[in-house]
């Protein structure tokens, strides 16, 4: 399955990264919302990142990464839009 956020097209996809190397080497993205186009930061680990991009569980490689911005790296859409596109129903 393809996600919205891959490194190889997160440029593409209009993600701004930064890599840092010290004390530990991370990447910081800026990651675009496709409906409202407000960008989320995010870290992870270079070590993480390579491990989602070998096919590992986006919840297994981020586990520091909370929900609502893992959500944003698989479809695209930030929480405030994903509670628009789908209100939770009152039963």
């Amino acid at each position: 399955m393809s996600h919205y956020f891959q490194s190889e097209r997160a440029s593409k996809n209009g993600c701004r990264c930064k890599e840092i190397f010290v004390p530990e080497h991370i990447y910081v993205y800026d990651v675009p919302c496709i409906k409202c186009k407000r960008f989320t930061t995010m870290g992870m680990k270079g070590e993480d990142l390579f491990k989602y991009n070998q096919g590992k569980y986006i919840q297994e490689s981020f586990p520091y990464i909370p929900i609502e911005c893992r959500e944003l790296l698989m479809s695209g859409i930030c929480s405030d839009c994903y509670d628009v596109l789908f209100p939770e129903e009152d039963n």
